[in-house]
Parts: structure tokens; C-alpha cells; sequence
């Protein structure tokens, strides 16, 4: 499980730096999540990955952070089908549209959130 956890926190960090140097690159990535398929997979992902971050959070460095963002990944996993597609593509839309230094801010947030996870779990 932790490896699956450091796989996801090291893709996490790594869009994230290629974000903060390409943020008009990133676009394309967020065209993915525009169809059901990509909204169910951003489910389950979201599900998955706050189940495992919550297992390894005992084995961690930092075991209340990751309990805390196990229950934050399974709110947001729980609440996106709440929230329905056309609004999650709506969001996504929006998000698209802010300029290259809204982009990079939150880039610099996943590469952050990335390399804590990989810390974190690192042994």
C-alpha cells in the first residue's frame, strides 16, 4: 500500500512541477477529467487513494497529517457524485479559464502536497 501511496504523491509532484513550468501545458491534462469516464475515475481514485493514505498513515512520519488527508480524499470522493458531472465540468471549465499565476499557485500547492506525501511515507 505505501507503495501505491508514494506512486500517486510522486505523480502528484510531478504534474505539479510540470505545472509551475508549463501551466498552459497543463490544460491538456485537465481535458481528461471532461467525460464520464475521467469524472468516474477522479471517484474512485479520490476513494482508493484515502483508504490507502489512511492503512499506511500508522507506518508514517506524520500519522494525524495523513489521517487527516485519508478523511479530506474520502469527503471529496464521497461528494463528487453528489455534485454530478455538469457541475464537476463546470468547475473544471472555470479552473481552465484563470490565468497562468492562478495555475502555478495550485501547482506549487501538488508539488508540495507530493513531496510531503513522499516524505511522509518514505522509511
Amino acid at each position: 500500500m505505501i507503495l501505491f501511496v508514494a506512486a500517486v504523491a510522486g505523480f502528484v509532484a510531478i504534474v505539479g512541477l510540470y505545472g509551475v513550468v508549463f501551466p498552459s501545458g497543463l490544460r491538456f491534462l485537465v481535458r481528461f477529467w471532461h467525460s464520464q469516464g475521467g469524472f468516474l475515475f477522479a471517484v474512485a481514485l479520490r476513494l482508493i487513494f484515502g483508504v490507502a493514505l489512511w492503512i499506511v498513515a500508522a507506518e508514517s512520519r506524520t500519522p494525524l497529517a495523513l489521517q487527516i488527508l485519508a478523511m479530506i480524499s474520502i469527503t471529496a470522493g464521497v461528494a463528487l457524485p453528489l455534485m454530478g458531472l455538469s457541475r464537476f465540468e463546470s468547475l473544471l471549465t472555470w479552473w481552465e479559464l484563470q490565468g497562468t499565476r492562478f495555475v502555478r499557485m495550485w501547482c506549487v500547492a501538488a508539488l508540495a502536497l507530493g513531496l510531503f506525501l513522499l516524505w511522509s511515507v518514505a522509511t
